[in-house]
């Protein structure tokens, strides 16, 4: 697991939270944005790294099922301008 780290992460988990709230909905407070690299029984140290920048083309709001492996798309964005297709 990568833990994410950043002011401005947290302050969309926070809006999200509000937002989610308005519609009778509840954010887990204690929440670590994460990145899940793989499932397992590998006792791994945690340990430090160098920071790592990735390119975002879209944003999913995704229900998951807290304890279980199971999600579903609720909404999707995209963040970049797609060209018209050609047919």
């Amino acid at each position: 697991v990568l833990r994410c780290e950043g002011a401005g992460l947290f302050e969309l988990h926070h809006m999200l939270g509000a937002a989610m709230a308005k519609f009778g909905m509840r954010a887990l407070p204690d929440f670590t944005p994460h990145l899940t690299l793989a499932y397992g029984e590998w006792p791994l140290a945690e340990q430090p790294i160098d920071p790592i920048s990735i390119r975002i083309a879209g944003f999913r709001l995704v229900h998951s099922r807290l304890w279980k492996t199971e999600y579903r798309v609720i909404k999707h964005w995209s963040l970049t301008q797609s060209k018209p297709r050609l047919h």
